[in-house]
């Protein structure tokens, strides 16, 4: 059976307005058990996977399913943010924009110290 990501449990369980120790009540389990689940993956138990669905008003095949389909995140992130957040881009971003002034400060003390020496000269 392939891992079940606890994203979409918690999902669904926050979907149905279920708050942690309500819904691990109603699937016989402990309130952190439950929240290490959300956080992690669901445990390989197929009672507590059957339990889950069953509370949640879904089969067990049609929970292990949704759960397991890829899904485009709903964080309201556009893609460059989402870029940002998982790669770190927004740091490489500042460090080119620096090595950028950079050069462009270098070159403009060279164009400077060429204009003092013709001048002078």
């Amino acid at each position: 059976m392939s891992r079940i990501k606890g994203k979409y449990l918690k999902r669904m369980r926050e979907e149905r307005g279920y708050s942690h120790r309500a819904f691990a009540e109603l699937i016989y389990t402990s309130k952190s058990s439950l929240q290490r689940w959300e956080k992690t993956y669901l445990p390989d138990n197929d009672a507590v996977i059957v339990r889950i669905a069953e509370v949640l008003g879904m089969s067990r095949e049609a929970f292990v399913r949704a759960a397991s389909a890829p899904r485009m995140p709903d964080d309201g992130m556009t893609p460059d943010e989402r870029a940002e957040a998982k790669f770190g881009l927004k740091g490489l971003k500042n460090v080119a924009l620096i090595a950028c002034l950079s050069v462009l400060g270098a070159m403009l003390v060279m164009t400077v110290m060429m204009i003092f020496f013709l001048v002078t000269a």
